[in-house]
């Protein structure tokens, strides 16, 4: 019986620590999952009901990221308020991907995208904001657009 426990002991000595990297391998393949599912929606040209706005509020940046741009590929009007509150991410590469989206979806978005312009302080996301707005703009926006452009904080 000694001999049954200490090998049992021994085993799960050496099991354990397997299970330990399985277990931290396990957000990796699950983030993995998400992307995959964001890529097929996106592929079928879909907002998946509320799957890509779900997935726009992970609380992975990476899985926001992609969902932002899936919604921005599909150009799907129903995809604006997800992409609005993609504005206000804490993150700049998620508000960056919010902005690209917005400039994708045509005739919609364009206030939100002038409003988030007034606040964004980071210059890479400013750069998006100001992208996506001179892809909606229209003639009377020009003004605006060339004072932007002249900021020594996007060149």
């Amino acid at each position: 019986m000694k001999h049954v426990l200490a090998f049992a002991a021994v085993t799960v000595g050496l099991i354990m620590p397997g299970m330990v990297s399985v277990a931290e391998a396990n957000p990796n393949r699950e983030v993995r999952r998400k992307l995959a599912s964001v890529a097929q929606l996106e592929f079928d040209r879909s907002l998946g009901g509320q799957r890509l706005a779900d997935f726009a509020k992970d609380p992975r940046e990476e899985v926001r990221v992609a969902a932002l741009r899936a919604m921005g590929r599909i150009q799907d009007a129903g995809a604006v308020p997800a992409l609005g509150k993609g504005l206000e991410d804490p993150v700049p590469a998620v508000r960056a991907a919010a902005a690209f989206a917005l400039g994708q979806i045509p005739d919609l978005g364009l206030e939100a995208l002038g409003k988030a312009l007034t606040g964004e302080k980071d210059a890479s996301v400013r750069l998006a904001l100001v992208q996506s707005i001179g892809k909606r703009a229209g003639p009377a926006d020009a003004a605006p657009l060339v004072a932007l452009a002249k900021d020594a904080d996007l060149n």
